[in-house]
């Protein structure tokens, strides 16, 4: 799950220029995944981590054709 929310706010987030803004960015997107979990008892944490991926990728991908443009 840390793993998942470095790769996130890295890729998506734009990292960070040292450890004091990039931790609350890590600890945000965990802590997004873990409410949803704990909110919603039907999802699990791997559920809540594809939701993640899909919507930003497909925009990402869409900002970068856009760019290629």
């Amino acid at each position: 799950l840390y793993t998942v929310g470095v790769l996130y706010t890295t890729l998506f987030l734009g990292g960070g220029e040292n450890w004091f803004t990039f931790l609350p960015k890590v600890f945000a997107v965990v802590f997004i995944a873990v409410s949803v979990t704990n909110v919603f008892g039907r999802y699990r944490t791997d559920d809540v981590i594809r939701w993640i991926w899909k919507w930003p990728t497909g925009i990402a991908l869409l900002g970068l054709a856009m760019v290629m443009l």
